[in-house]
């Protein structure tokens, strides 16, 4: 087959096209299983409500899957992305009293990352409440940083609060272990390490008690797209 075809479809191209393709149909199926709901047994409703939820759940595993596969941010998107999480976290926080968080994104230079926006945003804003909830109610300051090294994006996020006993920090990262909150789960750096350990990066968590904590986690280039 030739690639150079303009309707040829490669293999990401089709999983897109079919799992945009099927909406339709299914959306034509619902409706019908609502016209007719009162002609159908309990059993045919329940099958044919169900048939279609499954193929709704592979069409949607479809579109997520090609989205990770096809993920590479770029460099210009990645300062976007972190600066957008920053203006939002700003307003989050805007009432938290002599709140202050810098970013220093002078030394990204341009490249690739393995790694979409919306999971780059996702941990972001994740880390940088955890970052928040450790500082004193007025006051403190949360530094975030990125730059590029010669195989690996490195962004830091930094905070001056009440640090991380040593007998804790080991340990966070996995399910259930949360460290200073009442209601937290450990879920958000649980999901962070997962996310960045499955493309192949490393997230460290350096943290001492009164003086603070600096998460830094390091994402790899896609190099095959410089």
């Amino acid at each position: 087959m030739n690639s150079q075809n303009p309707n040829f479809l490669n293999a990401s191209q089709l999983a897109l096209q079919l799992a945009h393709d099927i909406r339709s149909p299914l959306s034509a199926l619902n409706i019908l299983a609502d016209v007719c709901r009162d002609q159908l047994s309990d059993e045919a409703r329940a099958l044919l409500k169900t048939a279609v939820f499954r193929i709704n759940a592979i069409a949607s595993e479809l579109l997520v899957a090609q989205q990770h596969h096809d993920a590479s941010l770029d460099s210009t998107c990645m300062v976007e992305c972190i600066r957008d999480i920053l203006a939002e976290k700003q307003l989050q926080y805007s009432s938290q009293v002599g709140l202050v968080i810098r970013t220093d994104l002078s030394l990204v230079m341009e490249s690739k990352v393995i790694l979409n926006t919306s999971d780059l945003q996702r941990m972001l804003s994740n880390l940088i409440n955890n970052a928040v909830e450790s500082l004193p109610t007025q006051g403190g300051e949360i530094r975030i940083s990125a730059e590029t090294k010669s195989n690996y994006l490195l962004v830091s996020i930094k905070d001056n609060g009440k640090g991380i006993p040593k007998n804790i920090l080991p340990k966070l990262g996995r399910r259930r272990i949360s460290h200073a909150k009442s209601q937290g789960s450990g879920l958000g750096l649980y999901h962070a390490r997962t996310l960045v350990e499955s493309v192949g990066g490393k997230m460290v968590i350096l943290s001492k008690e009164g003086y603070g904590t600096t998460v830094s986690f390091q994402i790899p280039l896609n190099l095959l797209s410089q």
